[in-house]
């Protein structure tokens, strides 16, 4: 069981950290502070939903919708961000290009800095609502929980060639990691998720969907040379094998293997 004052720490803390790396990133534009920004916001978000499906509770996921707007704001300058390593990492020539996104990175971040102050009391305010949504969470409620996001897994990774499928299964991998993270030595114990594959495979699929999107970005754009995009056209094809690759077989993987009485290895079941 998770306790609620367990809980309300739990909370406490990514408020924290939130607050302190939009800070950060406002007095020093450090791309990770600006990372670690979204990273705990998107922990948050994972804990609400987690206290919406066990409390049936609606109106705690409108008490984040203040969050939601400085995560947008955030992802504007974090997606030019990526799109400019991804640009530099496989040397595409477009200088034009990397100035726009040069200039949406400028632009947004002295928007985020106007707008600094609004964004805290945003933090602050909505930090005391979700408080008042904290109950205690029970090991059965949270076991699941967890086998009902693994089933909706399993049932996109099943067909890996619904393209759409895998997308939604890197915010779904992205809770589940998150959230497990936050329950009691027994109800992990209980569950026997192997933690590292999960761990893994939501960064081979976010690898994979960063590159999807730096495409669809430049494909939109008329002066982006169309052999620069089939460049990445190439990669994009690999690390979606790679994914398909390791997403076989997901229900066997995605539990530790057990010992039993005489020494061999079995696997525990994933309802």
């Amino acid at each position: 069981m998770l306790k609620r004052k367990t809980l309300r720490k739990y909370t406490e803390k990514r408020f924290e950290l939130m607050q302190k790396h939009l800070c950060k990133y406002t007095d020093k534009n450090t791309q990770e502070d600006l990372h670690q920004f979204r990273v705990e916001t998107k922990k948050l978000k994972a804990f609400i939903g987690l206290v919406q499906y066990i409390n049936a509770d609606e109106k705690i996921h409108k008490e984040f919708k203040p969050i939601g707007k400085l995560f947008d704001h955030a992802g504007k300058i974090r997606s030019a961000h990526i799109e400019l390593l991804l640009i530099k990492r496989y040397r595409l020539k477009n200088p034009a290009y990397s100035k726009a996104l040069q200039d949406i990175i400028r632009s947004e971040s002295a928007r985020l800095k106007k707008k600094k102050e609004h964004y805290l009391n945003a933090l602050k305010e909505s930090s005391k609502k979700i408080d008042e949504h904290i109950t205690k969470l029970g090991r059965t409620e949270l076991t699941e929980y967890t086998h009902q996001q693994l089933k909706m897994l399993s049932k996109y990774f099943a067909a890996p060639q619904n393209i759409a499928g895998i997308h939604k299964s890197r915010i779904l991998l992205k809770k589940l990691f998150y959230n497990y993270s936050l329950f009691d030595s027994e109800t992990q114990k209980k569950l026997n998720l192997d933690i590292k594959y999960l761990n893994t495979l939501q960064e081979k699929i976010g690898n994979w969907h960063d590159m999807t999107v730096t495409i669809e970005s430049l494909s939109s754009n008329m002066h982006v040379q169309k052999s620069m995009i089939g460049k990445l056209r190439i990669q994009e094809r690999k690390l979606l094998a790679v994914v398909k690759s390791d997403v076989k077989d997901f229900s066997k993987k995605v539990n530790m293997p057990l010992k039993n009485h005489g020494g061999k290895h079995v696997h525990s079941k994933t309802k």
